[in-house]
Parts: C-alpha cells; sequence; structure tokens
C-alpha cells in the first residue's frame, strides 16, 4: 500500500502518526494479517487496535448451522452473510 493514497505515509506526504493510524485500521479489519507494508505486525499493534477501532464479530464457521432458514421443507441458506469478505472481479 505505500505510494497509494490511501495509506498516507512519507512517499506521499503523509505524518508517521497518519501512517500509525491506517497501520492500525487495517491491522483491526484483518484479525489474521502476519504482514503489512513488508513488516511484521506486532501483538502491541493488535491490542492497542482492538482499544481504538473494537473487534469485528464473524461467525466461527461456514458451516454454522444458524446459517441455514427452514423455508417449508425446504432448506435454503442466507445469500450474504455479514462479516464475511465478498470478492467480486469484472473483467470487460
Amino acid at each position: 500500500m505505500l505510494g497509494n493514497e490511501a495509506c498516507p505515509n512519507y512517499l506521499n506526504g503523509g505524518t508517521p502518526q497518519q501512517y500509525k493510524d491506517y497501520r492500525l485500521f487495517v491491522v483491526s479489519r484483518f484479525k489474521l494479517l502476519n504482514f503489512l507494508d513488508g513488516e511484521g505486525v506486532t501483538e502491541q499493534e493488535r491490542v492497542e487496535s482492538e482499544k481504538i477501532y473494537g473487534v469485528i464479530k464473524t461467525r466461527n464457521s461456514l458451516l454454522d448451522p444458524g446459517r441455514l432458514q427452514d423455508k417449508g421443507k425446504k432448506k435454503v441458506g442466507k445469500i450474504f452473510s455479514s462479516n464475511h469478505p465478498i470478492f467480486l472481479f469484472f473483467f470487460f
């Protein structure tokens, strides 16, 4: 992300504090992230990011029986389940 306008840093005129805040926000949203911008994510960053941005609740399993809803005799899964990433690709 370095050099990207969404990531304030020394390459695009951002301050060290702005970069730290960006880093903590990204760490708070991607719990399994181990490296960001070539640097390892520390436990201290994880703790601080939770204090500032909180915790996003997610389901532990895609096979969670709570995902299914009874629709008469037929069980239908939810089309969109909250807190699961959705990736869309468009080719032109």
